[in-house]
């Protein structure tokens, strides 16, 4: 009987050193792995290539005067040359920023502006002067823009007046803000005739008074005044 279990004793210390032995070959062929690949990404990271970036553009420092009102070319093609590890950022700066061109005063609303005008400004938008620019495509980008006007129109009242129960207005709300001036590109106030109210309704109102009334607004048009007064009896 004690042979038998210092058989099995002696098994079971043989089965343990075997798993250790497993465990640290499996521990050391992961780390030699690891090192592999962290050595290749080093090395890969740190060649030279050609790759293209493709950034979604804009227009900025746009005279006062005038309005962008459209962008054909809305997204350059950017070739370029540099270290992996300075193209990898740039790329995933591609994938979030937007490259910020400035205006052209230069040209004319029909002439398209060279894309190597920008060479300059989008070189040093690689923040890393190991990144070259070789090319830029398209090599025109064309930029819609017009001359910003000021057009007085009347006013018109789409807001909802609430009452209180059992009062009732003597007559119509007289608006004593009867227009507003539109301040924007001139394509777009040429087809507009009126302004208006906020769709809303007001707080319930129980007496005459003078109230104000927020005026519709839109991304693309300064509104002047940004609210109107009416008068409700």
């Amino acid at each position: 009987m004690r042979r038998i279990i210092s058989r099995l004793l002696q098994l079971l210390v043989a089965g343990e050193e075997d798993g250790h032995i497993r465990e640290r070959k499996t521990v050391t062929v992961s780390l030699s792995l690891g090192l592999a690949i962290a050595l290749w990404v080093l090395v890969t990271l740190n060649q030279s290539y050609e790759y293209n970036l493709y950034f979604p553009i804009k227009i900025v420092q746009v005279p006062d005067s005038l309005e962008v009102t459209g962008l054909e070319t809305e997204t350059l093609n950017l070739t370029t040359e540099g270290l992996g590890v300075d193209l990898f950022m740039a790329y995933l700066r591609s994938r979030n920023d937007t490259l910020e061109l400035p205006f052209r005063p230069q040209y004319e609303q029909d002439d398209p502006i060279p894309s190597s005008s920008y060479y300059n400004d989008i070189q040093k938008s690689f923040r890393s002067p190991n990144i070259k620019l070789s090319r830029i495509t398209p090599d025109q980008i064309f930029v819609d823009f017009d001359i910003k006007i000021f057009k007085k129109v009347p006013l018109k009242l789409t807001t909802e007046i609430g009452l209180k129960r059992a009062y009732q207005l003597e007559a119509p709300p007289r608006k004593l803000t009867d227009s507003v001036k539109l301040y924007g590109a001139a394509s777009r106030l040429n087809d507009i005739d009126e302004w208006r109210t906020l769709d809303a309704i007001t707080a319930p109102l129980d007496r005459p008074q003078t109230i104000s009334l927020d005026v519709d607004t839109a991304s693309d048009i300064e509104v002047i005044p940004a609210q109107a007064i009416i008068f409700v009896l």
